[in-house]
């Protein structure tokens, strides 16, 4: 290959680099925005990079008051309200439904919990706690998935 045949193929690789760049981005700013609250550092990095490879943008905060003080700094909107702190699902759907008034969202915006310490019977069930709150017993990462996707379907067509 001459040197011009090589510079010509570089130049076609870099504009479909490019391309496939500004295509991801796009992708990226479409994406349903997920608002994460955990209190595990450990756990949150990993659910951080899960829930991106699923396709998701995502905020995160360590705990309520955190995410309070997030939402009272500037105008938050969010497409989905995820909540893993360490509590149980009355107190953390109690948590939710005060994260989502203060960030002025209406019922129609999904709140899901990954419940703590539950019996296996609950294992792999995820129950509608109240409209469009959601508890889930998570059995693996699958059912999240599932969950999510089907809770922001509506997010994606809109996009």
């Amino acid at each position: 290959m001459s040197a011009a045949e090589h510079r010509e193929s570089f130049t076609q690789m870099t504009l479909i680099d490019d391309h496939e760049r500004e295509n991801a981005r796009e992708t990226r700013q479409s994406a349903p925005l997920i608002f994460y609250v955990e209190d595990d550092n450990d756990t949150r990095r990993v659910m951080l990079m899960m829930l991106k490879r699923y396709g998701y943008r995502v905020i995160t905060d360590p705990d309520e008051e955190s995410a309070l003080g997030r939402i009272d700094n500037r105008a938050l909107s969010f497409d989905l309200l995820l909540l893993d702190l360490g509590m149980p699902p009355a107190d953390a759907l109690a948590a939710a439904g005060r994260i989502r008034e203060a960030a002025t969202l209406d019922a129609q915006t999904p709140a899901v919990v990954i419940a703590y310490k539950y019996g296996a019977e609950m294992d792999g069930q995820d129950v509608e706690d109240c409209e469009n709150c959601w508890v889930t017993y998570l059995e693996d990462g699958e059912q999240l998935e599932r969950l999510l996707g089907r809770l922001l379907a509506p997010a994606r067509q809109a996009a």
